[in-house]
């Protein structure tokens, strides 16, 4: 980030924290906010441990700009229901789809879109869709550093900057009868 760029977060974060400290009620959201393992590192690489660290760091991705891009589905299966009630014996089915999501979060995020889903795209593969889908936390990091050498490469300084996360999500659908 440019010197000036810099110097108006630090101000936008602090004045933000003040807000809320005078004002907590004001951001409910905020105040539920949970931040992952993963988010309660500084840009350096070490853990945040004291409190004011890590309610700054919480303001800093409460601000910044994020996207969420959709990496692929992990798993594929069937819920089934069976029972008996006053009209006879039902079976019913539904698919279970399980998606693998990663977040981007930093000020100028919107700037970098484009080349964030080439670096995406290049990064993502069964052996990442796999380790997110066993445990998100877990494979942050690799994904993380993946992610951040591409936009290096692509000139983007500030790549280590971006907040990374991964997450997952199940997709169930509609209740439909079993074929016989």
């Amino acid at each position: 980030m440019d010197e000036n760029r810099l110097d108006n977060w630090e101000i936008q974060v602090s004045n933000f924290l003040e807000q809320y400290r005078l004002f907590p009620e004001a951001y409910e959201e905020f105040t539920e906010m949970i931040l992952t393992p993963n988010q309660l590192v500084a840009s350096d690489g070490t853990r945040l441990e004291t409190v004011d660290s890590m309610l700054k760091r919480k303001a800093e991705f409460y601000l910044a700009e994020r996207i969420d891009i959709y990496l692929d589905v992990a798993v594929i299966s069937q819920d089934i229901k069976t029972g008996c009630n006053s009209r006879g014996c039902y079976c019913k089915k539904r698919r279970v789809e399980g998606q693998c999501w990663a977040w981007f979060s930093h000020p100028k995020i919107e700037d970098i879109v484009g080349d964030i889903e080439e670096c995406v795209r290049a990064a993502v593969t069964a052996a990442i869709i796999a380790a997110i889908w066993a445990d998100p936390d877990a494979a942050t990091p690799a994904f993380k550093a993946t992610i951040v050498a591409c936009l290096e490469l692509k000139g983007i300084e500030w790549a280590n900057e971006i907040g990374i996360g991964c997450y997952k999500h199940e997709e169930r659908g509609q209740w439909i009868p079993c074929e016989n």
